[in-house]
């Protein structure tokens, strides 16, 4: 059986920082997820740039979950760090490999296509490499490490949740979080 893993802050990495660690299911994503975005590191950020992570964070984290564990019980290790160029990201999984190696390019579909034949997922990782910069994959024993860097500027707060269409909460036929919604026994926070 699998020891858990405790992920501390790499030294490289600059302060201030969030870190938790979560269960690699649906539910405690997005728990987890709530509970990143509502953190005081990503408080002076604005609805964009706190929609933007949570975005990001959702199709990383959703993708481990299906992907690297394939549906198993695993764990997810977050740290984010602030930049002066915005949030820095590492997410440290033990599930298997990316194929290749590396992260899919994450292109999308070209010209000829009908509507009716694009396909329901996909578009993930288009998304995380739009929204990121920095992008980088290592296999490190038996952990997969994947760190980048979301571009955003410090603004006024918002509630991100109200600006995510319905359909995203859907994915997982998860209900959409109410105001102020907390975290599961699946997610706990690991102090930094």
């Amino acid at each position: 059986m699998k020891q858990p893993f405790r992920m501390t802050p790499a030294p490289d990495l600059p302060a201030p920082g969030y870190a938790c660690s979560l269960v690699a299911d649906p539910h405690s994503v997005r728990d987890g997820l709530a509970q990143i975005v509502a953190s005081p590191l990503l408080a002076g950020f604005g609805v964009d740039a706190r929609c933007t992570v949570e975005i990001v964070l959702a199709e990383v984290l959703n993708n481990i979950a299906e992907h690297a564990y394939k549906g198993e019980t695993g764990e997810i290790a977050v740290d984010l760090r602030l930049t002066g160029s915005g949030v820095l990201c590492l997410v440290i999984d033990e599930g298997v490999p990316m194929p290749d190696g590396s992260p899919p390019p994450g292109l999308l579909p070209t010209a000829g296509f009908q509507l009716e034949d694009l396909p329901e997922g996909g578009f993930g990782w288009h998304l995380i490499r739009t929204l990121t910069r920095d992008l980088s994959y290592t296999r490190l024993g038996r952990q997969n490490r994947l760190s980048f860097l979301i571009p955003a500027k410090w603004q006024h707060s918002g509630d991100c949740s109200k600006n995510i269409p319905a359909r995203s909460w859907r994915r997982n036929n998860l209900p959409r979080p109410g105001p102020g919604a907390g975290f599961t026994l699946g997610f706990r926070q690991v102090p930094t």
